[in-house]
């Protein structure tokens, strides 16, 4: 796998305690970089594929280091660079002018027909569920085993939940299948199902006792074990 299938690999230290009550934004230019990855996508820098893979071509040791705003700003550089829209030297000379003038007036385009329209979309509710009358092979209770599958694009498997038993718990409905998306061409849609893990099945013997864990997994990564 990628080096974003990263879930459940040791090495990247603990995990520490994340505040309950966490700003959206924690500096002013990870708001902008929101907004910057927004106003692009009339221009479709991304495309096709759009932010996720954009990150994911990130080279390992900016994807490891950098943090979450970090990525969606480097990956909208390399696309306004593939894209033609500005060229490395052309940022580099722009940074290093503003950081020599850091009260310098950063020229404003309004365009408040089109931020309407984005404030409409991000307000809005998205129901990820597809009517398509697709029938879910497996039921609550059914014992399956997470498929060995490789894949060197994006993946929603987690590679610590391979070859791993667990139980079915819950049917979540037919999603999208975003693993097997062509670049511009709509994700086909999968059954999901939250599947449940005892947790010395993932980790062995050197764990809590009487944990379970629970993953969101698709139809096709999953195969009967009865």
């Amino acid at each position: 796998s990628e080096v974003h299938n990263i879930g459940g690999q040791a090495g990247f230290g603990p995990i520490g305690d994340h505040p309950k009550e966490e700003p959206t934004f924690h500096e002013p230019w990870e708001g902008r970089t929101f907004g910057m990855m927004l106003a692009m996508t009339r221009h479709q820098v991304l495309e096709p594929g759009g932010l996720r893979p954009a990150v994911e071509k990130l080279v390992p040791e900016e994807y490891l280091t950098f943090s979450y705003y970090q990525k969606w700003l480097k990956a909208l550089e390399n696309g306004l660079i593939e894209k033609g829209f500005l060229t490395i030297e052309e940022i580099e000379a722009k940074t290093q002018e503003l950081a020599d003038n850091p009260d310098a007036v950063i020229p404003r385009l309004e365009d408040l027909p089109f931020r309407d329209k984005w404030r409409e979309i991000i307000h809005s509710h998205n129901d990820p569920h597809k009517d398509v009358g697709i029938s879910p092979r497996f039921r609550a209770g059914d014992r399956v085993t997470v498929l060995d599958i490789e894949s060197l694009g994006h993946n929603r498997l987690p590679a610590y939940l391979k070859n791993k038993t667990g139980t079915i718990a819950r049917f979540w409905g037919v999603h999208h299948f975003y693993d097997t998306q062509p670049p511009g061409v709509e994700a086909p849609p999968q059954p999901i199902y939250s599947v449940r893990f005892a947790s010395d099945e993932l980790w062995g013997s050197d764990t809590e006792n009487n944990t379970d864990v629970y993953v969101d997994m698709r139809e096709r990564h999953l195969s009967s074990s009865d």
